[in-house]
């Protein structure tokens, strides 16, 4: 199975999904609709940084915990 990301404006996401949900049976597994109103005022460059964060700095003190067992 594929993953597939749309991105829409507001204004067409009805027309889309009637698109998505006349196709034929079995064609779709799932459709999932998220709404990014929370980040939308966020450029891409800040979103792709968000994910860095805490990955490598010097700030941090060394601790013993094994991490990933999380």
């Amino acid at each position: 199975m594929q993953t597939v990301e749309i991105k829409v404006e507001e204004q067409y996401i009805d027309n889309i999904l009637i698109i998505l949900k006349n196709l034929k049976e079995g064609m779709i597994k799932e459709i999932i609709v998220k709404d990014n109103k929370e980040f939308e005022e966020w450029s891409d460059k800040e979103l792709e940084q968000i994910g860095k964060i805490g990955f490598v700095s010097k700030s941090f003190a060394k601790d013993s915990e094994d991490y990933s067992r999380w």
